[in-house]
């Protein structure tokens, strides 16, 4: 992939991340934009922190580049830094498997009433071993057409919504506790930002002049797809207000409210955008896993090891919570600290030792 495909796969990475809005309305409220504004402003540092560890160990004499793994065990020696990305992919398993089972039960609960979502859960994961098998190459070809469609129906949809709209939905700001904030912005930061460093594993797949330097690029893709993560969050903000709260969906509830002329009962429709959306991410995902275990194993990326990471994943998303409001408490209380400790502590130490390192061998 080139350059500016990466920058539009990060771009449908983060616009991916659509039904997390929910867990921040638990948070913060009708203040959940103020926490995102905050999350991606840390989300960027990430990024350029990321970029930084992988420009560090490329190597431009021989225009040769080291992922994730390859970096841990320059590092750490190739034993423990092997033993350090399986923390690196359970996060990764960990992400996916929420996201794929997120995506089963909203089409069993809102596009398909009455099949069990398990069965949507087992087409996902199939796809997903399929598209990870086929590479890099799915995401690259339609990351582009997809960011872009994305915009223009959401700007569109936030169009038609406006006569529902009420700017005092907005108010009050600053009603809420510091650590009321803190937890909203560790949630923002920590999903989706963190799981960017699933790039660290796949970046290496980029091609073009200056490869070596991705810094510009995940900064791009962080701001293409940001906006739209923050344009659905004051649609949902100003047309629900403290009802948001009240629905298990509130992004997709919202848009049932559109009913003009040719626009009217378009929330299939946008349901099964979304469900795209979220197959992307979670596809993308399962790429990063599978990619990070065929250098930690040493093995061949073979039909029947992309078929036991499925048969992995599928196990992890079923037994992952009893319920939805198990899942929700995780995800509200665990998730954030355990994604920003390792994606986001892990590759901190791992660059700080890098520079101590070459200082050393100066």
């Amino acid at each position: 992939m080139s350059k500016r495909q990466f920058v539009f796969i990060t771009a449908c990475f983060v616009q991916g991340s659509f039904m997390y809005t929910m867990y921040y309305y638990q948070i913060a409220g009708n203040e959940s934009w103020i926490t995102l504004l905050a999350g991606i402003l840390l989300g960027i540092a990430v990024a350029f922190m990321y970029g930084a560890l992988y420009k560090m160990h490329f190597d431009k004499d021989n225009d040769s580049a080291k992922g994730l793994v390859e970096i841990n065990m320059a590092v750490y020696g190739k034993s423990f830094g092997k033993l350090l990305s399986l923390l690196y992919v359970g996060t990764l398993l960990l992400s996916c498997s929420r996201m794929l089972r997120e995506a089963g039960q909203f089409v069993a609960g809102n596009l398909l009433m009455g099949i069990n979502w398990t069965y949507i859960l087992a087409i996902l994961v199939i796809l997903c071993g399929w598209t990870a098998f086929y590479g890099v190459k799915y995401f690259a070809s339609i990351g582009t057409v997809t960011c872009l469609f994305m915009y223009i129906f959401t700007i569109v949809l936030f169009i038609l919504l406006l006569p529902h709209s009420k700017l005092y939905h907005l108010l009050p700001m600053g009603k809420e506790e510091i650590h009321t904030y803190f937890k909203g912005i560790s949630l923002c930061a920590a999903l989706p930002f963190s799981e960017l460093v699933a790039f660290l594993i796949i970046a290496p797949d980029v091609r073009g002049e200056n490869r070596g330097n991705l810094k510009k690029e995940l900064f791009y893709g962080i701001l293409a797809g940001s906006p739209f993560l923050l344009i659905s969050i004051l649609r949902d903000t100003l047309v629900l207000g403290p009802l948001m709260g009240d629905f298990s969906y509130p992004g997709y509830e919202v848009i049932r409210l559109v009913n003009y002329k040719v626009f009217s009962n378009v929330e299939s429709l946008y349901g099964i955008i979304i469900i795209f959306l979220m197959f992307f991410k979670s596809a993308l995902l399962f790429y990063s896993v599978a990619k990070a275990l065929v250098k930690i194993l040493n093995c061949k990326g073979s039909p029947l090891f992309y078929a036991f990471v499925s048969g992995v994943l599928f196990f992890v998303s079923q037994i992952i919570a009893d319920s939805n409001i198990k899942l929700s408490e995780i995800v509200l209380q665990r998730i954030p600290y355990i994604l920003l400790s390792v994606n986001v502590g892990l590759p901190l130490v791992t660059l700080l030792m890098s520079k101590i390192k070459k200082i050393k061998e100066k």
